[in-house]
Parts: structure tokens; sequence; C-alpha cells
């Protein structure tokens, strides 16, 4: 499709977010509370200052519970239990359409994180039916460690690493629309292409990495992509060039 021949320089100064979808997948709730402690845990251990969490379980048409901080990676286990979705209406647990769980970390020092899970659905026919993703501020001076690459790129591995997604990808909130063909928030069809972009063995096996692109095969047997190991600037040529060749070299698994 025709690409914009200009990107607004004002996107690198977008949130970032590290997104990982996946279709419909049956697990119970205590599968999803020890995977959503697990990628907490994995973040705290990428950087100290996600010791302490504020965590919230939603529910669809239901009111939203807070629990205050401190919160303790471990101790979230049991909060997703209580996050079961309701029917509409009579408000009985519908547990075949998954549980809704968020937290926030780091806020007090002007460097939030919010990760927020939607899991669990087993019987959507959408393949983005569950996700899980990361929310970063934009870039400032007190948030550069949390943004740079070295970061982000483990950050998304420990999200494949808890959650087995179908692809993921790190991305400048507002550079995914640049693959919009209408005026939907996000992209048409996925997987779309971002700064890194993973994913899982059946997928990575029916495409052919750009050769423009580095890229690193993960140790679940999934490829991991990358536009660039720099920062990642949409005022730099070959940095938009390398993520049109990425998305370009998706088209056969898109959907």
């Amino acid at each position: 499709m025709a690409l914009p021949p200009r990107l607004d320089p004002r996107i690198n100064g977008s949130p970032l977010s590290i997104k990982a979808l996946w279709g419909p997948r049956k697990e119970d709730l205590r599968a999803c509370a020890l995977r959503f402690a697990a990628l907490l845990d994995g973040l705290t251990a990428l950087n100290p200052i996600f010791k302490r969490w504020t965590a919230e379980s939603r529910w669809t048409m239901a009111t939203t519970r807070r629990y205050p901080p401190p919160q303790t990676p471990g101790s979230l286990a049991g909060l997703i239990e209580r996050g079961e979705r309701f029917q509409y209406g009579d408000q009985s647990i519908e547990p075949q359409y998954g549980y809704c769980i968020s937290a926030e970390s780091g806020k007090e020092n002007h460097r939030t994180i919010r990760v927020s899970a939607d899991v669990g659905n087993y019987v959507s026919t959408r393949p983005d039916c569950n996700y899980v993703s990361l929310f970063f501020v934009g870039r400032s001076p007190g948030n550069r460690d949390l943004i740079r690459p070295s970061f982000l790129r483990q950050a998304l591995l420990v999200c494949v690493a808890t959650w087995r997604p179908d692809w993921a990808s790190v991305e400048l909130v507002h550079y995914a629309r640049r693959w919009n063909t209408s005026l939907h928030s996000f992209p048409d069809k996925q997987p779309w292409a971002g700064w890194m972009t993973y994913l899982s063995a059946p997928l990575a096996e029916r495409i052919v990495p750009p050769a423009l692109v580095a890229s690193e095969r993960t140790p679940d047997g999934g490829l991991l992509m990358l536009a660039t190991r720099q920062q990642f600037d949409v005022t730099l040529p070959p940095h938009v060039a390398a993520t049109d060749a990425i998305q370009a070299g998706l088209r056969p698994i898109q959907r």
C-alpha cells in the first residue's frame, strides 16, 4: 500500500508501548495469575525502580476495584483471581471471555510504566482477542534509561517468555497509524511492523527476514527483527526504510 512520503517529527515525542497479542487460548485463573505475576517480576528484575506496583482488576459492566500501593509482584497472583468478567445484564461469571488486570509502577518518580492484560479469552475468533501491553511515557530526561533500546528489547522478551504471544512489537504509539488504510486507531492488519517486531516460531517460518534489518532467533524459536539497534528516530530515513521493509515482509502472514 502507498505510504505517506513524510512523517511528522513530533512523533518522536510520542509515548512508547510494547504490545504482545495472540488469538483464543484457554487458560484458567491461576495460570493467568501466575503469568501476570511473572511478567511483573521480570520487569522488576530489569530495573529495581519497579519494585512496587499499584494494581487494579477490572470487570465488564461492573465496578473497578483499586488496590493501593505498596504491591509486590508476587502478591498480585491473587488479584487477577478476582478479575472475572461478567455477562451483561445478570452479571453472572463468564470465564470463557477471560480476565482483565492492570498494574502501574514508577509514578512517584515520574517514570511510569503501565501494564495492562486482557487474557484467557478462548471463544473469540479475533487474532488479537488476548493481549498484554506495556505503556511508557514519552521521552524525557527522567526516563531515558527506560526507553533505551537495550531495556525495551529485554522488556519485550520478558513479555514473550511469560505469555507466549503470536507476535509482539515495540513502537511509538502514534507511529503504528502509519499502516492504517482506514480511520481506525490501530492498523487494519496484523501483525504490523514496529521499531522491534517479534514473531512466534510458526509465524517466523512463513516469512523471510528483510536483509535491511537486524534479526535474531529467540529462545522459543521465534524471530526478533529490529529496524535499528539505536534509538528509533522518524527523521532518519534508514530507520523508516528498515521499518517499511519489515512491514512489507509481514504481508504473507497478515490477516
